[in-house]
Order: C-alpha cells, then structure tokens, then sequence
C-alpha cells in the first residue's frame, strides 16, 4: 500500500551522513484502503522544508536549497534537532566520502499525528534517497568506517546505494552502532550494499557480555535490503548480521524487536575468515541476555561462503524465554569452503536453551559436505528441546543435492533427534537455477528500480514477474509439499492473518517504504507484505 503522508520534510542533499535530531512533527497518512498501490503526500503549507547540499553550511537555517554562509541556505550536514516522523530528501548523486558518522538527537518520539489513521505512532525520522534506486550513491574511501554508522536512536536510512572501490577490506555499509551505548529503533529499508565489509549490521561492543547490555542494540530493522559480496572485513562477519543484541529498558513492547524481512544476499568470495561469512546471521544472541522476540522472514540467500543462515548462542547469560523465528526464506548453494556446514545452521552451547522455531524454509545444499539442516554444536550444550524445525503445515523442505556428508537434509548433535519435526527431504526443483548462479551474482544494478523487490524480479503493484530473475529462478516446483514454503512474492494487499500480521512490529508504523516522487512523498507497499494498519 502506498499511503498519504504528512510531516515537516527535509530535504537532504549531503556529502556526509551525519547524526541529525530534531523533535516534533508526524508523518500525516490518509485513510487506508487494503489494496492502494500509493496515495501522494502534500506538505502542509505552515510546516518548513529544510535542505542540505554538498557545498552547504550548517550556519545556514536549511530553508532555502541556495547556498550561502548564513541565513536562508542549505545546511552542509543533517545534524539538526527533527522529531519522530520527520523526512529527510537526499539530492540524488554521487556522495564520496568517509561515510556519514553524525547522527542528532530524535525526540518526541513516537509521534502522536500522522499515521496512516492520523493518530501519530512513528518512531523515526527518516534519510530518504530520490525516487528511484542508485540515484543516492556513497562510494566509501577510507579503510576504516561505515557508510551510514548510525549511533543515535529513531533513525531510518532508506533508498540508498553503498560500495567501495578502494579497500574492500573496509567495513562499509550501513550499520547500528551500538559499540559504545545501546542504541534502538533503526531500520535500514530498501538500501543495497555491494562489495562492501559489512553489508548490514547491528553491532555491540564484541567484547562486554553483560545483562541488559551497557553496548548492543534493540528496536532494529533490515527490510527490503540487498547485500552482495558484502563480507569483505577481515574482522569477520556476515553479509546481514545482527551481533550482540541488548535489552534498552523503558519500553514494554511485547513483540518483534529483531528483524530481518524480504532481504536478499549473496556472496562472490571469501575474505579469508575462518568464520562467519553467512548470508544472515543472529550472532550471540545470548551477548546480553536478551529475551526480546526476533524475526528472520522471507528472505533470500545463495553461494555464501559459509552458512546460508546461522543462529549462533554462547552460554553467556541466561536467555530462557527467548523466540527466535525462521519463517519461509530460501537459502541455496551455500557452503562454498565446502566444510561440511548447514545451509540453515543453530549452533548453540546455552544451558538455558531459548525456543528456536524453523517453518516453512526451503534450504539446498549443493556441496559435497553440506547440510540443509544443522541443529547442535560440537560442545557440551545439554538436549536441543526448544529448537522446532518444522510442523505441521510448516515444513521446512531440506534437500542435500550431491551431499556425501548428509542425505536426510538434516544433520543434528548435542542431543538433538528433530523425532517429532515435519520436514520433507525433497528436491524444491527450482526453475532456473544455472541462470541465478551464471547471470544473477554479479553486483546489482537497480538503477530505474523504485525498491528491490522489483529490481530481484517481483513487481507486487502489476503481479507481473520478470522471468528470468533473482526470484523467478528460485521458485519451487515440486508441487504439494513445496506450497508456501519459502521465499514467498510480496502483495500490495495488506496481511489480516499471515506472518506479516503476526510478526511485522508496530513500531515500523508508517515508514515502509517511502518514495520521493519530486514533488511528493509517498509510503508505499509493494517492498514487502505488511498489516494492515502500518
């Protein structure tokens, strides 16, 4: 759904992502229909429209995009007071930089007007490129730094195209800096990054395991995000990765805190790590304790030089209560070091195990030592009970192609049988898979594409599938036992019972995704399915 919006926007036209905060406003929706491709936004006339520039100055009041020194001209950077539901329009071009490293404080937080029922409940102010993909690039320079290292709360970044060229060693992406205090609601919505160290990230301080956490994360979003050959840091991680989730207190929000929804990743080469690099990855999930609800749905990941999927647990603090879910994503040809690793992988040592629930997930392994389904580790960790691979009605397909190390798709230690799991080990036949592997692993280009989901193949406003494509090339069918598992195509139709409605948070009300059309905004839904109501 596309939906009306209505808030102070800011019109961005920085060379340096910088920390921007300013409180109030609200982004205005119209009334909802469950099947409206978009609705425009119109700016109310009394709210300002603020701009930045490349050769900006922040002495300058932002007003005017002219620039000057002082008065009415553009700002150099967003490092300015916004409030919850603010946009920030970035000028389309080339940004070479360091990355943008300076975020300003966000209040009034969530917002009480605007929303799609004019009731307010928006949590972010947004940094929003163009009106189509590639027309916002940042191309990192420096060998240390991320693109967009966002360390302060209520941020979304959107629409944005990041690499580099000069260092790939260089951990550049878009990342939750949690490193030196816990930060929470950051979402990443629609972004691609490309021959990057860290694709997309949520990060603590890797050393501090301390309960609720003193460095982490909470409230944070990857949504319709790409990655490719996007784990080129020697320090080591995955191309979407979420490291060391905290617990922030003063919020009591029962559902979804982690997610990962509609993303795709896919790798070229190593970097040399003797672990990680995954696709997606939950990464010490007990760092801090959490016990927050996390979600990985309906993503897409293929050729990762490891995992297609890893959960991975320590036995640093207890974290009995915590729900992990695996909801229909697509993971093939993984496992290229060929080290007898899962395609879908939880590995944990905890004593208090969390519930781990895999559903609806197709995984295809085509090295000689891979596994669909790994559950265990090779430590002392007490019976695996609370992982749940597969139900009725939800069954997992596990298929190890050419496999000499596992032919059952599963592969299970610590004690673990899966006795009472429903998975099928069938071949999902997928459509076209030499094409996926010989023309779709390149770097993306989604120039002219308004969000990603169109650009891998799927256009959920027309229904119309490019074939061939990322997503036609992976579609199963093998029939009965392949239906509704999966990667499954987006629709504009707002969900009333599926995954969407059960595990889609409220807190990303009202930001996914937003275009800027040239002389309007709209919140569109033809990204990812979403409840109604968000």
């Amino acid at each position: 759904m596309k939906i009306v919006l209505s808030a102070i926007i800011i019109i961005f036209l920085a060379t340096v992502v910088a920390f921007a905060g300013h409180s109030g406003g609200g982004i205005f929706v119209g009334p909802v229909s469950t099947n409206v491709a978009s609705v425009p936004f119109t700016l109310p006339g009394s709210d300002p429209v603020y701009y930045l520039d490349p050769s900006g100055n922040d002495s300058c009041n932002g007003t005017s995009s002219a620039l000057g020194s002082s008065g009415n001209c553009a700002w150099a950077t967003p490092n300015h007071a916004l409030n919850c539901g603010d946009v920030i329009i970035a000028k389309a071009g080339a940004y070479s930089s360091n990355g943008f490293g300076y975020w300003g404080t966000v209040s009034n937080c969530p917002s009480t007007s605007g929303g799609i029922d004019g009731t307010g409940g928006i949590w972010f102010a947004v940094v929003l490129c163009g009106s189509t993909l590639g027309t916002c690039t940042d191309d990192v320079t420096g060998t240390v730094g991320w693109a967009f290292d966002v360390t302060a709360n209520n941020w979304a970044v959107e629409g944005w195209v990041v690499s580099t060229t000069v260092n790939n060693d260089a951990p550049a992406g878009f990342v939750a800096d949690g490193r030196t205090v816990p930060v929470h609601h950051i979402a990443f919505v629609n972004d691609i990054a490309y021959s990057v160290g860290i694709g997309f990230g949520g990060l603590d301080n890797g050393t501090s395991h301390d309960a609720p956490g003193a460095s982490g994360f909470d409230y944070l979003a990857f949504v319709g995000d790409i990655a490719q050959n996007a784990e080129q840091w020697d320090g080591c991680t995955s191309e979407i990765s979420m490291a060391g989730p905290a617990t922030v207190t003063g919020f009591t929000y029962s559902g979804t805190h982690y997610l990962m929804y509609g993303n795709f990743a896919w790798n070229t080469g190593t970097n040399g790590c003797p672990y990680d690099e995954e696709n997606y990855m939950f990464d010490t999930w007990d760092a801090h304790g959490v016990t927050s609800q996390s979600v990985m749905m309906n993503n897409i990941g293929w050729s990762a030089y490891r995992m297609g999927i890893q959960l991975t647990f320590g036995n640093y603090n207890p974290i009995t209560g915590l729900h992990d879910y695996i909801l229909n994503n697509t993971v093939y040809n993984d496992n290229l070091a060929n080290q007898a690793f899962g395609e879908l992988n939880v590995q944990m040592n905890n004593d208090t195990a969390p519930y781990i629930y895999l559903y609806s997930n197709i995984a295809v392994g085509t090295q000689t030592t891979s596994c669909p389904l790994s559950v265990g580790s090779a430590g002392t960790a007490p019976p695996l009970a609370n992982v749940i691979a597969g139900a009725t009605g939800k069954q997992n397909i596990l298929y190890a192609a050419i496999s000499t190390y596992d032919t059952s798709g599963t592969c299970y230690y610590n004690g673990y049988t899966g006795s009472s799991n429903v998975n099928y080990n069938v071949d999902p036949i997928f459509t076209n898979t030499s094409d996926l592997l010989a023309n779709q692993t390149g770097a993306p280009n989604c120039t002219g594409f308004t969000n990603t989901t169109a650009c891998m193949g799927w256009n959920a406003n027309t229904n119309t599938l490019t074939t061939p494509s990322v997503i036609s090339d992976l579609i199963p069918t093998c029939g009965a036992n392949c239906t509704g598992a999966g990667y499954q195509k987006p629709s504009t139709t707002c969900d009333t019972s599926g995954n969407a409605y059960t595990y889609y948070p409220t807190w990303l009300k009202g930001i996914v995704y937003l275009q800027w059309t040239g002389t309007s905004i709209t919140e569109n839904g033809d990204l990812v399915t979403k409840p109604c109501g968000s």
